[in-house]
């Protein structure tokens, strides 16, 4: 499937986000972990989406290892990136 999206880069990040979270929510409700699997070649700018993604992902999963209770009063989900 290939979707065209006109607006700014912006607009799409969040409706993409938005679309995941219900996604998600959807799938498996109430879920706390994340996956992002950035797959794709970083040279070859038609495929480098996933590493591009990977990059501007937040990775929370050793938060929780390290400072617990911290953890569970800041971030609600836990994300793991490849």
């Amino acid at each position: 499937m290939r979707i065209m999206f006109m607006g700014t880069p912006a607009l799409a990040r969040e409706c993409l986000r938005a679309e995941l979270s219900a996604l998600c929510e959807r799938t498996v409700p109430g879920f706390s972990d994340v996956l992002v699997a950035g797959l794709g070649n970083r040279d070859l700018t038609v495929d480098a989406v996933g590493p591009q993604v990977c990059d501007s992902v937040t990775v929370t999963r050793h938060l929780r290892k390290e400072n617990t209770p911290l953890f569970s009063q800041l971030v609600q989900k836990t994300v793991s990136a490849l």
